[in-house]
């Protein structure tokens, strides 16, 4: 495969919603013109894209060659699925979760955490329990975003999911940086909806209001 081809290849897989190649395919393209030129970087400034994207397609790379060919036959399709498999390093358990991608619909969202729990030591059967804990159930009809500043308070992300907790009993909370994520169940929005009204505050500024140690809302 000549040069050209390659590069036409990571521009059309980079810039495609719907990709026509597999992300095998794509990656060893990377590496090739990566080969070719010197660098990740002097191959970005030519497909016009960050360096830190080729690299998270060439995760792929150091994926066990059981779940390379998921990824080669589009069971598995999503590079950023890649990616975090890839911060995996027991073969085998790069295999388990690949697999719950596939066959437990996990979303990347929901991979990124069972990674973070594998590294923390948990089983990845355990890790995966502990995802579909935190999945919102079909009575969770209402996603809410709520922001919170707290930069300099490593303690602002326990006590932030302590009040929700206690603000809303049967929530899926997750907390990601700057912002909780809460699924609630109709009966709880209408009772967060009527409280922030009451107060004369947004229901997105709850999760600030606990932050900075108002945590009563009922």
């Amino acid at each position: 495969m000549t040069v050209d081809s390659d590069l036409a290849n990571v521009v059309a897989g980079l810039r495609r919603r719907r990709r026509s190649l597999d992300l095998v395919s794509i990656s060893d393209s990377i590496r090739r013109l990566v080969s070719s030129y010197g660098s990740t970087k002097d191959v970005a400034r030519l497909a016009d894209v960050s360096p830190g994207m080729l690299v998270k397609f060439l995760a792929i790379e150091s994926l066990d060659p059981t779940v390379r060919t998921l990824f080669k036959e589009r069971r598995l399709d999503r590079v950023m699925d890649a990616f975090w498999l890839s911060k995996v390093r027991q073969p085998s358990q790069q295999r388990r979760l690949a697999s719950a991608i596939w066959k437990d619909h996990l979303t990347t969202h929901e991979l990124k955490d069972a990674v973070r729990f594998t590294r923390q030591g948990h089983t990845v059967i355990a890790a995966l329990k502990l995802v579909r804990a935190g999945r919102p159930r079909r009575e969770h009809l209402y996603v809410v975003a709520m922001p919170f500043n707290a930069p300099r308070d490593p303690d602002a992300a326990r006590r932030l999911t302590i009040g929700l907790r206690k603000a809303f009993p049967s929530a899926v909370i997750r907390i990601e940086t700057g912002v909780a994520i809460v699924s609630l169940n109709e009966s709880e929005y209408r009772k967060a909806t009527r409280v922030s009204k009451k107060r004369g505050m947004r229901l997105t500024e709850f999760a600030a209001q606990i932050v900075r140690g108002g945590s009563r809302h009922a």
